[in-house]
């Protein structure tokens, strides 16, 4: 029997089965030879699992619980036997399983606070092999795993997939710390996956001194103030416990000590 298309994983059915024959393609009933069976044409680094060397009974031999767990279109069997002549199967394809898992296929990167993650996150859906399910539309969503700096996630955090992978162009921290993950999670997937640590960091291309704040304006256009103390001087923040700690100031909030204020308006 020729294999037919199968699901990634599940045994090839009915059973692949190869035939001893003659120079004139009759069976040789009597034949009792050891047949191996191995992938011919196939997606690239897939395996044939199974077992696949059998001893042929009255001249056939049977392959039952044969799989592949890459999913993929093209494949063929080749059987050998010895010295005989080989044989190449029909080619079959493999479709990918049901939904088990979520992949980061773009890692996040380094970052600038409050600036979008670039290039973009992306999460792909896929089966319990790494298969990815192109015609997956489930809505995933993004949150942070480690806070290594207290930080908050904005931008567009739930987004549907689009043939199986979701992308967040607008995902971003706006404290910087080092070490952060973000877990995705979607629903009828029990378990999220967690991404690569990354950095989030800030660049400052101006900063100015209030009388017990100093605050600074990054390249890419946010606020932020750190400090306290008179004079501006950076000096460890006391809500923090020593740690010298930078506040992300949003567009048109005021920054107030003392009578004196700073405003972001970039």
């Amino acid at each position: 029997a020729e294999p037919t298309d199968a699901t990634a994983g599940g045994a090839l059915s009915p059973a692949a089965a190869v035939t001893v024959e003659d120079l004139y393609g009759n069976t040789l009933a009597h034949a009792a030879n050891s047949v191996t069976v191995a992938l011919g044409s196939s997606a690239g680094g897939a395996t044939l699992s199974g077992t696949t060397t059998v001893s042929a009974a009255s001249g056939v031999a049977s392959f039952s619980g044969l799989s592949i767990q890459q999913a993929g279109s093209g494949y063929t069997l080749v059987a050998s036997s010895g010295v005989l002549a080989t044989a190449t199967s029909t080619s079959f394809a493999i479709t990918p399983g049901a939904a088990s898992q979520l992949a980061f296929t773009v890692q996040p990167s380094q970052a600038q606070g409050s600036d979008p993650i670039t290039p973009a996150v992306a999460v792909a859906v896929q089966d319990q092999f790494g298969n990815p399910l192109t015609g997956a539309n489930k809505a995933i969503t993004l949150a942070i795993g480690n806070n290594a700096g207290g930080g908050t996630l904005s931008g567009t955090t739930t987004v549907s997939a689009v043939n199986g992978v979701a992308t967040f162009p607008t995902a971003a921290i706006d404290e910087p710390g080092y070490g952060y993950t973000l877990v995705a999670t979607t629903s009828g997937i029990s378990i999220g996956t967690i991404s690569a640590r990354f950095n989030v960091v800030l660049t400052f291309m101006t900063v100015g001194t209030a009388v017990e704040h100093t605050c600074g304006l990054t390249t890419t256009g946010a606020a932020y103030c750190w400090g306290y103390g008179r004079y501006g001087k950076l000096l460890q923040d006391h809500e923090r416990h020593g740690e010298a700690y930078a506040y992300f100031v949003p567009r048109n909030q005021r920054v107030k000590t003392r009578g004196r204020e700073t405003r972001n308006v970039a």
